[in-house]
């Protein structure tokens, strides 16, 4: 007989049924237990009955212990009802903290699975979860996330909303942000206009709505929370402060480039050389000891001889560029980089000039604070602005914020100047020196 103190102390929740077995089996402990209630309520009706139709065996994955996986086999009591007018002729007495209807864990272990798949999801769940002796699919956790029942939204009076792709370019939602706490308390099938203004209605009284400048946010702030204040989020703000940045130092490109460092090579433009081709490196010194050697060409060298003269011969017989490189079954770069004369084997590549900025590492140069920069990326700067007058403009000592008398404000911008006349009482942030956006 199984001593029942200690199935009790280490299985608390068999105190309901009679533990018959107990034993270790291939690695895995196998629980043997069957129900011992002599009556039981129905489901449906909630009659007692006390008439006994049958069982079945049941299969139950519990905690592990000492190590090792845990399997109950319960046989499960089944009543008769009592009641005519009910529609349930028979039904299972469950086992209070052993088993519920459907399913193949015990509640222990479900809500263990459940805390785990909360703070890990999918897959890395199911790798913990095999660390603790407990196998499980990552479907299986994310079918108990699924479960887990959404906290009720309070009462918020300051909300951010903006939109967030459920597959890029296709499908997109509204996320809905307690800007007090900056959690996340809702999140909207779409991003029209109707879905924004009812949640915002059935969630009055809302002072403070943050978001970014797209129309249907503000048509649906305007007519779901007609007294709340719209705020312009500040990313948004920046981010189309950089896209203008942008859009004119793109305008100016050409000013990027320092006139006295000569043209512009990258080293893919040149004729064939030893880094890009490896023909001009296969030489051969031949000579003894002492003497003078001769550099004798090689393979590589000799091959690149004979194309550059097959290109320029085709050329002058007047083909394409084209037609020569599906002649000579050479790519089209291939064939521009043999039009430039060979330089001599042996002969040092001339040194690349650097690269100009691009036009988006100058707007980051010039949104950014001087002090932040490098001493090479301020000297560059400089060089740029003093040949473009129009970028120099556009250069400021640093952007100096305000901060608005508004608590919440101060967290979502970092300006408000004011609301403006007109329909929904919109704020936007503004940088010292800079046209409101």
């Amino acid at each position: 007989m199984v001593d029942e103190l200690v199935v009790r102390a280490v299985f608390p929740q068999l105190a309901g049924v009679a533990v018959e077995d107990l034993r270790v089996e291939g690695g895995v402990l196998r629980v043997r237990a069957r129900g011992v209630g002599r009556e039981a309520a129905c489901p449906a009706c909630a009659t007692v009955s006390r008439q006994v139709h049958g069982g079945y065996e049941r299969r139950l994955a519990d905690l592990p212990t000492g190590g090792r996986p845990v399997e109950m086999r319960v046989r499960m009591q089944r009543f008769c009802c009592t009641d005519a007018g009910c529609p349930r002729r028979t039904f299972v007495a469950q086992m209070d903290g052993l088993s519920s209807r459907y399913c193949r864990r015990t509640p222990s272990l479900r809500r263990m699975l459940t805390d785990i798949a909360v703070f890990l999801a999918g897959r890395p769940g199911v790798r913990l979860a095999a660390r603790l002796q407990v196998a499980v699919s990552r479907s299986s956790m994310l079918r108990l996330l699924n479960d887990v029942p959404l906290p009720a939204v309070a009462a918020v009076g300051e909300v951010g909303i903006d939109d967030f792709a459920f597959r890029r370019g296709q499908n997109y939602g509204t996320l809905v942000i307690d800007m007090g706490s900056h959690r996340p308390i809702d999140v909207l099938p779409d991003r029209s206009t109707e879905t924004t203004r009812d949640w915002l209605s059935e969630h009055l009284p809302i002072t403070l709505i943050c978001r970014d400048r797209a129309g249907a946010y503000a048509e649906a702030a305007r007519t779901g929370a007609p007294d709340a204040v719209q705020v312009a989020d500040r990313w948004h703000l920046w981010h189309n402060l950089a896209e203008t940045v942008e859009k004119i130092v793109r305008r100016h490109r050409s000013m990027l480039t320092d006139p006295a460092a000569g043209p512009v090579t990258d080293g893919e433009d040149d004729e064939p050389s030893d880094e890009r081709d490896g023909e001009l490196v296969a030489t051969q010194r031949v000579g003894d000891e002492g003497t003078a050697t001769a550099v004798v060409p090689g393979r590589l060298v000799t091959r690149t001889i004979e194309r550059h003269a097959a290109v320029h011969a085709l050329l002058d017989a007047g083909r394409s560029l084209s037609a020569v490189g599906r002649e000579l079954h050479l790519d089209l770069h291939t064939v521009r980089r043999y039009l430039r004369p060979l330089r001599a084997a042996g002969a040092p590549a001339p040194s690349p000039v650097p690269l100009p900025p691009t036009a988006r590492q100058v707007t980051g140069w010039l949104t950014r604070r001087p002090q932040d920069l490098p001493d090479t990326d301020t000297a560059v700067l400089q060089a740029i602005t003093a040949r473009c007058p129009a970028l120099a403009g556009h250069l400021r000592p640093g952007p100096r914020v305000r901060q608005d008398a508004h608590p919440a404000a101060r967290r979502t911008a970092r300006e408000l100047d004011g609301p403006r006349r007109g329909r929904g009482r919109t704020r936007t942030t503004r940088v010292h020196g800079q046209p409101a956006p």
